[in-house]
């Protein structure tokens, strides 16, 4: 848990949970200003291959796997380069 101060001086606490299957070794994160904080942030390639994972995740309710889907396909709609880090199962399955 974390607390931060929100713009009207009240701590606004959050949590960012990560299940320990997610490899994060590879995380390139650039700092940015967040809320008044300089905090790493996820590359948009981070965060399309945590997508990745999460989609592919057999043990996730479907409907969540299914919001992941969706989530790939607008990453690949804004960044036309992500297509080539898909898989073909991926691919197939978007339709893509």
């Amino acid at each position: 848990m974390r607390d931060i101060m929100n713009r009207h001086g009240n701590p606004d606490r959050f949590a960012l949970p990560l299940p320990v299957c997610y490899n994060l070794t590879s995380v390139s994160a650039v700092k940015k200003q967040v809320l008044g904080y300089k905090l790493p942030v996820a590359t948009i390639e981070d965060v399309l291959q945590g997508k990745l994972w999460a989609a592919q995740d057999e043990t996730r309710r479907m409907s969540k796997r299914q919001k992941d889907l969706a989530d790939i396909m607008r990453l690949v709609e804004s960044k036309k380069s992500l297509l080539s880090h898909l898989p073909a199962s991926l691919k197939s399955k978007l339709g893509i």
